[in-house]
């Protein structure tokens, strides 16, 4: 697909998901999957793996311990890596405290 930021007539498609308490949201660029050792690529099949280990853990841990795994595995340099990881820690909706959260959608513009 198209890089981010680089066309402003770019047009992206919006989704979205509602994560129950401690359900994560991963999303990583393609130097993660495509991570290579003697030609075979780290590959999602991994990614699920390392993620059902560590699922439980904070999100800072969760992306630790995906960029330890595919350094230990890749016998190349690695290329474009991100990862970030999203955690729902409470129901979503709510605050601690029972408090209401409002959410909404920005413009691009603001």
């Amino acid at each position: 697909g198209l890089l981010l930021g680089v066309s402003a007539e770019a047009r992206y498609g919006v989704s979205t998901v509602t994560l129950g308490p401690g359900e994560l949201a991963v999303v990583y660029t393609d130097g993660l999957t495509e991570a290579a050792r003697d030609g075979e690529m780290f590959g999602g099949e991994r990614v699920a793996e390392v993620l059902d280990r560590v699922a439980h853990r904070r999100a800072a841990d969760i992306v630790e311990e995906l960029m330890q795994a595919v350094r230990n595995w890749s016998t190349e340099p690695l290329d474009d890596l991100t990862i970030v990881v999203l955690k729902q820690l409470t129901a979503p909706g709510r605050a601690p405290g029972g408090l209401a959260l409002k959410s909404g959608v920005a413009s691009s513009d603001t």
